[in-house]
């Protein structure tokens, strides 16, 4: 959402035009409210995003880039983009994150189980802050880089298994350097491609549920581990006649592979629960 603007009409038209096809949430921000100004603008080429920089594009004869700031604003906790045409600064915009209605609720559960959790984030100290106090996250870090990111992962990877969830271009390489990358489904191709979980659903409540079927699926794994095991401790010495010294059956060839086909059964019926 725009909360403050200080560009004209034609450099926000030229900004709505580069990031008319983009996949960030700040980009959709901005075209619509070039949008609500009944702007109309020219269709962009050459459109490519530059990790940690922000987006360029050609825009007729002018070379239009798009980038956040460093440079604060009136409304300290906005994130503020500013635009430039052949590189000369035209212009800036601050833009206000929203929060997902379930983030307050998901964080809380996930420190409820014991996850630790730390925002990692491009955007200046200021809105980073003020984000983490709304999310209750006390471990922060605000104006990292896509590799500064990815260092952080790799720090946290020393001691513990990392979980990471992003949707954008810079978070990539940290998408792939965690032990579990997971991706919005309405995030960019660079974060979908580097993670290994994508949530279909722009809801994260899907990283409770990824996390929960994670953990069931371990489990059922050991106790098919130990179903199989178990059960052939007790069959092979049958197969092998042992009951026979204590004057007990023998193993015909059927009953063999029925009860080899139970032990397949059983696992298999047994997996079935993740249902």
């Amino acid at each position: 959402v725009v909360v403050q603007a200080d560009i004209s009409d034609k450099a926000l038209s030229l900004a709505a035009a580069v990031e008319a096809n983009s996949e960030h949430p700040l980009g959709n921000a901005i075209v619509n409210h070039a949008k609500s100004r009944n702007l109309t603008w020219p269709e962009a080429k050459e459109v490519f995003a530059e990790p940690g920089q922000g987006i360029r594009g050609m825009v007729g004869r002018d070379v239009v880039r798009i980038g956040t700031s460093a440079a604060g604003s009136r409304n300290t906790t906005a994130t503020v983009v500013e635009v430039f045409v052949n590189e000369q600064p035209s212009g800036t915009l601050a833009l206000a994150d929203e929060l997902r209605p379930e983030a307050r609720g998901v964080i809380s559960d996930l420190q409820t189980q014991g996850y630790r959790t730390v925002l990692l984030s491009g955007d200046r100290a200021e809105v980073v802050d003020d984000i983490a106090a709304r999310l209750g996250i006390t471990e922060r870090f605000a104006g990292q880089s896509p590799a500064q990111k990815f260092a952080e992962i790799n720090r946290l990877r020393a001691n513990e298994l990392v979980a990471m969830v992003g949707d954008g271009i810079n978070d990539a390489p940290a998408l792939a350097q965690a032990n579990v990358g997971i991706a919005m489904g309405t995030g960019t191709g660079a974060a979908l491609g580097a993670a290994g979980i994508t949530l279909l659903q722009p809801d994260l409540t899907g990283v409770l549920r990824a996390l929960s079927l994670g953990k069931r699926t371990l489990r059922i794994i050991k106790q098919n581990l130990f179903l199989a095991f178990a059960y052939n401790v007790l069959a092979i010495p049958i197969a092998a006649g042992v009951l026979v010294a204590f004057h007990g059956p023998t193993l015909t060839p059927s009953l063999a592979a029925g009860a080899m086909a139970f032990s397949s059964i059983a696992v298999i019926l047994n997996s079935l629960r993740l249902r």
